[in-house]
């Protein structure tokens, strides 16, 4: 019994033992970023004067990500100019709040869909045009793609793109093709383009600019988008069809060059396939006989044009090359 007690009191004094927590760093009640890293500092205070208004349809996940852009146009817009709705699905009896923006006239989606129109094509806002309800999905393409096919009432809005002559600031990310922006780049160019101001641009994208180069002042570094990469010949991981199709779904930059080498596999893949479908009805006819797995394995590998890319070994890679010979860097492309 006193063994007992001694073994309980030895256990009660490790309570009061220092373990060595380390405090967590002081936060911005603004942005919520560390005070050392605070991007706050670039707005100084500065909100933005827009008539039109943004609204952010955030995937709950990209609440989670530290370097995340919507928070810079919460701080630098005013409160009726900004609204934020987080969820995968938006309909209207969950989120009514959402009626009147999603069956409004003057409401656009900023969506590179197929029947998607350019942003210099709507009329600037004046006297014959009212504000518009700008709305962002905010997320991955694959989460932005899949919001945009479960929310209904978004097929309905009248699809905005922005053309391929912005280049992204946030350079501490790798964006899928050279024309790919982030969420505050995207509502700016928006705002600026239909309120006819690009001060506003130049005041949204502050914050973003100041937090890329806190990331390289600690060791991140510039990174060249992935359609770039592809082209210039530095990607080094194996490539598959599924690749270039998804690159020039998102609009590749490099158009030219990426498409033709994709038209080119597309069609000799296509070509084969016609031509052992003739084959294969032509073989069943004369012999009863099917080859074996070992020889219809063969015979795919030497039919197939995207074979080669699939295989974990190192691939060649696009052989682009400019005008003048030389290869771009990332800076000259910018």
């Amino acid at each position: 019994m006193e063994d007992e007690e001694t073994e309980l009191s030895l256990l009660a004094d490790l309570v009061h033992i220092e373990i060595g927590r380390r405090e967590k760093r002081p936060h911005c009640n603004r942005c919520c970023r560390p005070v050392a890293v605070c991007w706050c500092q670039s707005l100084d205070k500065q909100i933005v004067e827009t008539s039109c208004r943004v609204v952010i349809l955030q995937h709950p996940h990209e609440e989670k990500r530290c370097l995340r852009t919507a928070p810079m146009l919460q701080a630098a817009l005013p409160n009726g100019a900004y609204m934020q709705v987080k969820g995968k699905r938006f309909s209207l009896t969950r989120y009514p709040q959402l009626t009147d923006i999603l069956t409004s006239e003057n409401s656009i989606l900023m969506y590179p869909g197929e029947d998607a129109m350019s942003l210099e094509e709507l009329p600037p806002v004046g006297k014959n045009q009212p504000p518009y309800n700008i709305i962002i999905i905010d997320g991955t393409w694959q989460q932005a793609k899949s919001m945009f096919h479960n929310c209904h009432q978004l097929h309905s809005l009248k699809q905005v793109r922005l053309t391929g002559k912005y280049t992204s600031e946030y350079v501490i990310r790798t964006q899928p093709t050279e024309d790919a922006l982030s969420t505050v780049e995207t509502a700016a160019i928006a705002l600026a383009t239909l309120e006819q101001n690009w001060s506003i641009y130049d005041v949204l994208v502050q914050p973003l600019q100041l937090l890329c180069q806190y990331q390289m002042n600690h060791g991140a570094v510039p990174h060249q988008s992935k359609e770039y990469m592809i082209v210039s010949g530095l990607y080094k991981k194996p490539l598959g069809k599924r690749t270039y199709k998804k690159l020039r779904k998102c609009g590749a930059k490099q158009g030219d060059t990426l498409s033709e080498f994709m038209d080119t596999l597309v069609n000799e893949y296509e070509n084969h396939e016609e031509e052992n479908d003739d084959s294969g009805h032509s073989a069943h006819d004369s012999s009863p006989a099917e080859p074996s797995r070992e020889d219809a394995q063969e015979e795919n590998e030497e039919n197939d044009p995207f074979c080669h890319l699939d295989k974990e070994s190192e691939v060649s890679q696009l052989d682009y090359t400019p005008s003048d010979g030389k290869l771009m860097s990332y800076d000259e492309i910018r």
